[in-house]
């Protein structure tokens, strides 16, 4: 055989399979099972079966058939173009916030898609949640909001990259403005405190649904929280080589207070008794004896009453 012939057939080989990958995944986004997808289609289970696992082509006229059972543009299902790209980057772009000061929290840059998608994440979890589901609590249609992301995964790597990326540029603001150690410590552990406060909703879904990020979107994440975690231990080890610390291990340390300002995110509630500032204040106080900070280890100087 020509090698022509066998490029073109391994082309179309890879078509078919991204073709049927893309059907099962919007079908699985969607709750609907193979079986009712095939019954609404008019082919045996098996059929449909071999059509989502690259094993049989489908035709543009079945195609079509499909995606409108969908309710999803052909496009959607068809790899290139505004469907295909990078799995660690939605179709739409990345979110962008304007960065101000690292204490300042404005409303989370998210559009209206990405809101509802928040809010039904939370509501249901990420697998409970359906296009259907998104593009009715958006006010759009399904195809409206396939318009703008390619899939459910899309949506959620959208906003979880964009919460880690907002927590970064805080973090790194806020150590880079202070002139010492100990600083550095302080505004380190009051950034994450007041993140995972002022944005709960968002800081709560990338300790959640971490686990369901696809491809290399989680080691995306993954190795910005690391590169963080890493940078407060250099903080304490900083520190311990002053003498200001004396923890007996800056990982042991380090690890234990960003576990202390992330579990923020379980409990806190806007309508609770403290501020997120009052509560990073107290975390601090916290955070500081932990890492065993000489400062707050030193005993008060008191004045003793003359005798009478």
């Amino acid at each position: 055989m020509p090698a022509s012939h066998r490029n073109h057939g391994s082309i179309q080989s890879d078509l078919t399979s991204a073709i049927g990958e893309r059907i099962r995944r919007t079908r699985s986004e969607q709750n609907k099972t193979l079986r009712s997808l095939a019954a609404e289609v008019g082919v045996s289970p098996s059929t449909m079966s071999a059509i989502e696992n690259g094993r049989t082509g489908v035709s543009a006229a079945r195609l079509t058939e499909i995606a409108t059972l969908l309710d999803v543009p052909v496009p959607a299902l068809l790899p290139g173009g505004a469907f295909e790209g990078d799995p660690t980057k939605a179709a739409a772009g990345e979110i962008s916030s304007e960065r101000t000061s690292w204490r300042v929290f404005k409303p989370a840059p998210l559009d209206a898609p990405l809101q509802a998608a928040l809010e039904a994440f939370m509501e249901v979890g990420y697998h409970g949640a359906t296009m259907r589901d998104i593009a009715g609590r958006s006010g759009l249609s399904v195809p409206g909001v396939y318009h703008h992301y390619a899939s459910k995964q899309d949506m959620l790597v959208t906003i979880l990259n964009g919460s880690i990326d907002d927590l970064v540029w805080r973090y790194e603001t806020a150590i880079a403005e202070a002139s010492n150690t100990r600083d550095r410590f302080s505004n380190a552990v009051e950034c994450m405190v007041l993140f995972h406060t002022r944005r709960r909703d968002w800081a709560f879904l990338g300790r959640t649904e971490q686990r369901s990020l696809e491809h290399g979107a989680a080691a995306l994440t993954r190795d910005k929280r690391v590169a963080m975690e890493q940078s407060l231990i250099a903080i304490i080890d900083e520190g311990r080589d002053e003498g200001i610390f004396s923890a007996a291990s800056a990982h042991v340390a380090g690890r234990a207070v960003i576990m202390m300002c992330v579990g923020t995110v379980y409990w806190y509630r806007e309508d609770g008794p403290d501020s997120p500032e009052a509560i990073a204040r107290q975390y601090l106080d916290l955070a500081r004896r932990m890492v065993e900070d000489v400062d707050v280890l030193l005993p008060t100087a008191t004045t003793t009453p003359p005798l009478s």
